[in-house]
């Protein structure tokens, strides 16, 4: 993974699962290996995820997680209210400005729940959107 190994990643990721506690379908866009997905699950929460990087989705899928190798812009294409929670961990700086705000409209699009999106950028400070 480009943002670092499973064990570098779990502390970082495990401070966004309360977030998602009485969820019942979360997705996680750009899932890499899936530490956030093993985190959810070791949680009890029910989660999928999706990656573009077929290598990332092996790896993930090789835990036994559920993961779809697509671009997030195609896979939320035409859904509505798929999920109550969504995460997007280091994505949106892989973005132009257009395509970071279509992405954060079609997440909110999809997301059932209507409450903030957990959102991790790189170096910038992490935000809820």
């Amino acid at each position: 993974s480009f943002e670092g190994t499973p064990e570098f990643l779990r502390p970082l990721r495990a401070r966004w699962v309360p977030y998602f506690q009485g969820c019942q379908r979360v997705l996680d866009i750009g899932c890499g290996e899936g530490v956030f997905l093993e985190l959810l699950r070791a949680a009890g929460i029910p989660a999928e995820g999706i990656d573009c990087d077929p290598e990332m989705v092996a790896a993930a899928r090789a835990r036994g997680l559920s993961v779809v190798q697509a671009r997030a812009q195609d896979y939320l294409a035409g859904r509505t209210a798929a999920y109550d929670g969504i995460f997007l961990g280091h994505i949106i700086e892989h973005l132009t400005g257009p395509e970071a705000l279509q992405l954060l409209a079609d997440c909110r699009r999809v997301d059932s729940s209507d409450t903030e999106l957990p959102a991790s950028a790189g170096r910038q400070p992490d935000l809820l959107a």
